[in-house]
């Protein structure tokens, strides 16, 4: 209970004073609206708001299924996968159970282990390596309930290859369970996106988180999905919310399942522009990792100076003290408006940091 009472209340991104914001780069929201099928299936559902969802959610779980290739009881479907992620992690850390997990992290990796009953156990990463496998394994040992693994990590961008997980697979216990977050995994072009989920058929200790809130667009209607072994997969929907995803966020769930290859047309944009962001922002003389998200990531020390120089102009990002500041890849028509400000803002703190 101490540990729970000890944690802020989570925040999404910039919300102190959204009057002040023109630009919000902080949530790693999709910048379109859903496609208009999408808009439709929902419209047409609203209709249908004073009756429950079905309590299995059985044709959204029969489409993640088709679009997994996996059964039907493989798949548990929550309010996003950060929800997803409190089921599992109730079952497998629910009495003390330690999970261990890179930091920087999406902020609510600690709170949702705390509300589950889990020990957390951050592992620090370093500008070489945000997302250090070899010392998570470690830091492991031989009674850790579970490793959560970031694919692509948020909030650096940093690639996490299927061989790179299997490696974990292979050095941690059968009892240790293996969580991958994909929720950026559409945005990565050096993974076949489809790796990592059929690695759930060959390890029953392998679980894969996957998101409808960022390329599929839906953040604000809360759903997710987890695929891993029936057995286990089993038991956290024992553990589900009843009734946890409402009616219009699984009618926009299976509708966006039906036009995947639409919606990889808007991924592929983005993906566009986070090169010409990223390509504008070296040219400033910004030197950054290439990034695999729908973000880019500025290490620094002390990245407060910036994120407040950006927020003056209007534009919110997202800070994590002493490590850096994560951006949300902008609209085409404002990359060079973001680019200027953040070059201004980054050589004042460069130059405050020499003197």
């Amino acid at each position: 209970m101490r540990d729970a009472v000890s944690l802020n209340e989570y925040r999404s991104g910039e919300e102190a004073d959204t009057s002040a914001v023109a630009i919000d780069l902080s949530n790693n929201a999709l910048p379109f609206a859903p496609l208009p099928s999408v808009r439709t299936a929902i419209a047409n559902e609203v209709q249908h708001a004073a009756a429950y969802p079905a309590a299995a959610y059985g044709t959204l779980r029969s489409a993640i299924a088709r679009f997994a290739c996996c059964g039907t009881d493989q798949v548990v479907v929550g309010p996003g996968s950060v929800g997803v992620l409190g089921y599992l992690l109730r079952w497998v850390a629910g009495h003390g159970g330690r999970v261990v997990f890179a930091v920087p992290a999406f902020d609510a990796y600690e709170r949702v282990v705390i509300g589950a009953g889990g020990v957390p156990v951050p592992v620090a990463g370093t500008p070489s390596r945000w997302q250090p496998l070899e010392s998570m394994v470690t830091a492991a040992g031989d009674d850790a309930a579970a490793i959560l693994i970031c694919a692509p990590h948020n909030p650096t961008g940093e690639h996490v290859s299927p061989d790179e997980v299997e490696m974990v697979l292979a050095r941690v216990p059968r009892h240790t369970v293996v969580i991958v977050d994909e929720a950026y995994i559409e945005f990565d072009r050096n993974n076949d996106p489809a790796a990592i989920l059929r690695m759930t058929q060959r390890y029953a200790n392998l679980v894969v988180l996957r998101t409808f809130s960022k390329a599929y667009g839906l953040a604000g209607l809360r759903v997710g999905y987890a695929v891993g072994h029936a057995d286990l997969i089993g038991a956290c929907r024992s553990l589900a919310m009843p009734f946890g995803v409402n009616r219009l966020a699984v009618a926009a769930a299976v509708a966006s399942l039906d036009v995947v290859d639409e919606l990889g047309g808007q991924v592929d944009s983005v993906v566009r522009a986070r090169s010409e962001f990223l390509t504008a922002i070296r040219g400033r003389g910004i030197d950054l990792a290439d990034s695999y998200g729908n973000f880019v990531w500025v290490p620094m020390e002390s990245p407060a100076p910036l994120v407040e120089h950006l927020r003056a102009s209007g534009i919110a990002v997202r800070s994590y003290p002493d490590a850096g500041v994560r951006i949300t890849v902008p609209a085409v028509t404002h990359i060079a408006e973001v680019v200027d400000v953040l070059a201004d803002g980054y050589s004042r703190v460069e130059a405050l940091s020499c003197r």
